[in-house]
């Protein structure tokens, strides 16, 4: 049996068993790479609908600006927000509808030196796929339907693995260039990649100098009221959790595990 089967199964058998009660002091970010499109994280449109479906009936809906209030905790059920990374094009054209007719609110975030282009970066899964960007137009129709937009760097590179001068140029750079397309403020960011191997000490004191909130893809849940806006932890969602796995992700089943 090959490693993917291994972890299906075994993701399905640890779902299979009792979940957790939600905790209303907490708040689940979801991250999403790509929905209906050619990547290994794609999930299919009809399991998004349903997982979108899921979170209405049972979290607490944020919009990014909530994270900058101290929101008490709602007793009967946990908070999400709903997040994606790369602006891949099928965020636009295949999640948006969906998103727009369940009525979610989600943050975009975008590798400035991507926007409306088609190319192979060797940072896409599978490596060099080719992958079509959304443009500053659709970045702004974004922001127009109520959706937020926040900075995924320049180049996306590991920030932890750059000289500190290219740190600089990812961290500014890219806030300068998407607030100057969609006039608009650009304060949050999610690191490229994410895992613990992204990011160190150094980094996020630098990230923190030029935005007020930013995101890892760390596997966990932030308290409520007042999470740590320094390197909000993620669920990254994948192309093959069914709804019982999904369910147990957000329940914290799998916390355990590294990202």
């Amino acid at each position: 049996m090959d490693v993917p089967v291994l972890r299906k199964t075994a993701a399905r058998a640890l779902a299979a068993l009792p979940l957790p009660a939600a905790d209303p002091a907490q708040l689940r970010v979801v991250l999403y790479h790509c929905v209906g499109g050619p990547s290994a994280d794609t999930v299919r449109p009809e399991r998004f609908r349903a997982q979108l479906r899921w979170l209405r009936q049972h979290y607490r809906l944020l919009r990014l600006q909530d994270l900058h209030t101290a929101l008490p905790p709602d007793a009967s059920r946990p908070s999400a927000l709903v997040t994606f990374d790369d602006g891949f094009l099928e965020q636009y054209t295949c999640a948006l509808p969906i998103l727009e007719e369940e009525q979610v609110p989600a943050v975009f975030f975008l590798a400035s030196n991507y926007l409306g282009i088609c190319d192979r970066p060797a940072w896409t899964s599978p490596p060099g796929r080719d992958c079509e960007f959304l443009s500053a137009a659709q970045a702004r129709d974004l922001l127009a339907r109520g959706h937020a937009i926040g900075s995924h760097s320049c180049s996306h590179p590991n920030l932890a693995q750059i000289p500190p001068l290219q740190l600089e140029d990812e961290l500014a750079l890219s806030r300068t260039r998407l607030e100057q397309l969609l006039g608009a403020a650009v304060p949050s960011f999610a690191l490229p990649f994410g895992d613990a191997g992204a990011f160190n000490p150094t980094v996020l004191e630098r990230i923190h100098v030029h935005y007020s909130v930013s995101f890892s893809a760390v596997r966990g849940a932030n308290p409520l009221p007042q999470p740590n806006l320094c390197g909000l932890r993620r669920i990254a969602v994948r192309g093959y959790w069914n709804l019982r796995v999904f369910a147990a992700q957000m329940a914290g089943r799998f916390d355990f595990l590294a990202s």
